[in-house]
Parts: structure tokens; C-alpha cells; sequence
């Protein structure tokens, strides 16, 4: 399975400019429900059908995106439209609820 695009500190207002719609998920490797659900999450990622760019983001390593978003508690997916955000799931979440709910916030069929 190929990884995902990783957005870094460095990289992050590039990533808003470079993709209408973005969605980060916010993770770290020492966490259990992180590590649980990454491989559902990676595999939906490169299959979902949307219009939409997914990306991760290594909160240890990159502190200062997960900071500037008051991220407290992980795996968190945020969805940003036009680089402001828009929708926020806090925790693991099953893939088919979070397409759905990406679905209905893009508007978007599938």
C-alpha cells in the first residue's frame, strides 16, 4: 500500500493554496488508535471518488499545525475548503461514516 502525500509545518500553507478541498489527518505512531485504524484510513484514502486531496500529518514531528488547530486528541481528520476549515472529527471514526460525512459536506454523489 503506497503512502499518503504528508503535510509538514513547513508545508502546510502550500497545501491550503495547492488544494481547494483538503482533508489532514492528524496522527502519531505511539498512538493505539492511530495505529488501529490507519490501514482502513489509508485504503479509503486512495479509493474515495471525491473531490478532495487527503494528506497526513505527524503531530510529534510537526507541532505547530496541530497547535495552531487546537488539536487535542488524535487520530483527528480536518477538512479544509479554500484553505479555511470547515469540518472536524476528533477519534477514530469508521470509513463509511466518514465518507458519508465528507460526502454530504462537499456536497458531492458516491
Amino acid at each position: 500500500m503506497t503512502d499518503l502525500a504528508t503535510v509538514t509545518d513547513e508545508t502546510f500553507a502550500e497545501a491550503l493554496q495547492d488544494h481547494s478541498a483538503l482533508m489532514l489527518r492528524f496522527e502519531a505512531t505511539w498512538c493505539t488508535a492511530s495505529r488501529a485504524s490507519r490501514d482502513a484510513f489509508m485504503e479509503y484514502a486512495q479509493s474515495h471518488g471525491l473531490p478532495l486531496h487527503i494528506a497526513t500529518v505527524d503531530v510529534d514531528a510537526n507541532p505547530l499545525i496541530p497547535t495552531h488547530l487546537d488539536i487535542q486528541v488524535i487520530p483527528a481528520h480536518v477538512l479544509f475548503l479554500q484553505g479555511q476549515p470547515v469540518s472536524r472529527i476528533d477519534g477514530s471514526i469508521p470509513v463509511d461514516m466518514l465518507h458519508t460525512h465528507l460526502r454530504m459536506t462537499l456536497g458531492a454523489g458516491g
